[in-house]
């Protein structure tokens, strides 16, 4: 007897027959810029990652801007920030005035001190900082750079009239320098290299289901997505292909989930995946044909990108393997880059 099919599951298959694909997605992420702009580009303002301007007011502010790169790149030598700024202060004397009671501007990039800029009426209110190479080594633990700026006017507390404020402008710029390295394929670090907060491109992916998908796979691939969503605060544009789907654009330029039955991803045969799949499926030790199987590569199409496998050889380790990737929280034993799941907590 046929398993009745969930409606949404059914909306699933009408939706991919007619090549349309479900997608989760954060309307209202600061930054819009395409991968195309990123590749032909190395200048970025501060609006254009996410900044809003702010006054910093003494005799004590700060305030803070993140983003992140690609799981594929990293900053080197000779990436600068451009600060541009507006200083205003009232109270004080003439001689306390050309005696910079302005105060001083910290700079931080990834918590490492790497200027000092003095704030008086003879500042130039435009610098160019050349990051040095030891704080570019230095990232938030999820992948992020962080630059820091710390306004310090003691001297308000000092001067009952004097009042210094200080405006960064959204329009400041890095001129960011980078080089191409591969992904690091690490389940623990999930949803890493998939997404990447505050990235300066969008964050995608595709989930691949095979071309004729049972209803569990269906929903083994929804649960996924809905997972992803979850984990990235709906930061993360997911979309859903069949197998057949696939074009050479797409397998270039985006990082792929193939949800599903191992015996029916032919085409993902050529993968370096640590459990290769064959025409039969998994090839697992014995006592683990029911484990779902949850393993990352990189992209055989490109080594700029990932590859996920999320199933198993049965039904039951394809469902099992979706709800442990969608919690975000993967326990890899031996192996960094695969885990068997052969229970899931209700």
């Amino acid at each position: 007897m046929r398993k009745l099919i969930p409606a949404i599951i059914l909306f699933a298959m009408l939706l991919l027959q007619f090549g349309i694909t479900p997608a989760l997605a954060n309307e209202n992420s600061g930054k819009s810029l395409s991968v195309q702009e990123v590749q032909l580009a190395n200048v970025f303002s501060f609006e254009q990652l996410g900044y809003s301007e702010k006054l910093l007011i003494g005799p004590f502010d700060a305030t803070t801007l993140f983003f992140s790169l690609p799981a594929n790149m990293k900053l080197t030598s000779g990436s600068s920030v451009f600060l541009k700024y507006a200083l205003a202060w009232s109270g004080g004397s003439e001689t306390t005035s050309i005696a910079g009671v302005g105060g001083t501007l910290l700079v931080y990039f990834n918590d490492e001190l790497i200027d000092t800029i003095i704030l008086n009426s003879d500042s130039p209110l435009e610098k160019e900082i050349i990051i040095p190479d030891e704080a570019l080594k230095i990232v938030e633990p999820d992948g992020r750079n962080r630059l820091r700026l710390y306004l310090n006017a003691d001297v308000n507390c000092r001067y009952d009239n004097v009042h210094t404020t200080l405006l960064v402008s959204k329009n400041s710029q890095f001129n960011l320098q980078y080089e191409e390295v591969a992904p690091v394929a690490d389940l623990s670090a999930l949803p890493h290299p998939i997404y990447q907060p505050d990235s300066i491109v969008p964050n995608s992916a595709l989930v691949v289901i095979p071309d004729m998908p049972e209803a569990f796979e269906l929903q083994a691939a929804l649960t996924t997505m809905a997972g992803l969503g979850s984990i990235t605060n709906g930061d993360l544009l997911v979309s859903m292909v069949t197998a057949g789907q696939l074009n050479e654009e797409m397998v270039a330029s985006k990082h792929l989930i193939f949800v599903g039955l191992a015996k029916n991803f032919p085409s993902l045969q050529v993968a370096n995946l640590p459990i290769p799949l064959s025409d039969s499926g998994l090839a697992l030790d014995q006592g683990h044909d029911e484990d779902g199987v949850i393993q990352i590569g990189t992209s055989p199409w490109s080594q700029s990108n990932v590859v996920l496998f999320v199933g198993g050889n049965s039904e039951d380790a394809v469902i099992k393997a979706s709800q442990a990737f969608s919690t975000g929280k993967i326990v890899a034993v031996e192996k960094p880059d695969v885990s068997l799941i052969s229970t899931v907590n209700p």
